[in-house]
């Protein structure tokens, strides 16, 4: 039973509003190249007046390609390009960071968009909340590797010192006399002693036997006996022996006469006796 409700297209057209027979090669159109004496791009359908588009047979899209919902496969634009939201950079909402970059975190803490830091007071490209304070002078007993910031607290190996390898110092001078340990010469050090060393660095002890001065040589006059360094003052004109007093001929006093005693004589030729 008809209802009466049945609505019928146009007469010519179908039920989309298309006229009836038209082609998809676009055959059943032309193109009408002005409209109000305005240049345009309009196609109609023959004998119609309507126009082709959109026309069923094209891909209909969005063809504008700054638009969100772009379409690389439109033949057609179909008024549906959707614009970026204002205040937005781009179709997922997102907005320009400080550095103007779109979606962008914004510079990394204590940096700018340009990767300088905010706070350098020592200008080292290092920013003062990343400084690691400690010694920086590589030759330093307490060298720190991952310092970028020198604190004054480099501890140096001076005169004897060496490093021990833990960041301190090993004096090497174990009697402090500015000898160092390796240096040291052991010896008797004082010149009162027959064993006195001027080379001695470190008294060990041997000093034994204080030095006594005056006249060594048995032959002599005055010879000392107790003496053990001779002081010159031996008197060789003559000497005492069992059989009296009698010339002594060893000049040099070295307990026999001999050559040595001859040139000393003819040294002192012709000198009176106080060696003029």
């Amino acid at each position: 039973v008809n209802d009466g409700l049945c609505e019928y297209p146009d007469e010519g057209f179908d039920c989309a509003g298309w006229p009836l027979g038209a082609c998809c090669d676009g055959s059943a159109c032309f193109q009408q190249s002005q409209i109000n004496c305005e240049a345009v791009d309009v196609f109609i359908w023959k004998g119609t007046g309507v126009s082709c588009f959109p026309n069923p047979c094209l891909n209909a899209g969005c063809t504008d390609d700054t638009a969100c919902n772009y379409d690389e496969t439109a033949e057609v634009d179909d008024g549906s390009c959707i614009d970026i939201a204002d205040g937005s950079c781009d179709c997922d909402g997102n907005v320009l960071d400080e550095c103007g970059v779109c979606g962008g975190d914004g510079p990394p803490e204590h940096y700018d968009c340009d990767g300088n830091c905010l706070n350098d007071t020592d200008d080292d490209g290092v920013c003062d909340e990343f400084e690691v304070a400690g010694c920086t002078y590589s030759l330093a007993c307490n060298y720190d590797i991952t310092a970028t910031h020198d604190d004054g607290s480099c501890i140096f190996a001076e005169d004897c010192a060496t490093c021990d390898g833990s960041g301190g110092v090993d004096a090497n001078d174990s009697d402090q006399d500015g000898v160092c340990d390796e240096d040291e010469v052991p010896g008797c050090m004082d010149s009162g002693y027959l064993e006195f060393n001027p080379l001695a660095t470190d008294p060990d002890g041997s000093c034994s036997t204080p030095i006594a001065e005056g006249c060594t040589c048995e032959c002599a006059s005055n010879y000392d006996a107790s003496a053990n360094v001779d002081d010159g003052s031996c008197d060789t004109t003559t000497t005492t022996s069992g059989c009296g007093t009698v010339e002594c001929p060893d000049l040099d006093c070295d307990g026999i006469v001999s050559v040595s005693d001859i040139l000393a004589l003819l040294a002192g030729f012709g000198m009176d006796c106080n060696g003029n």
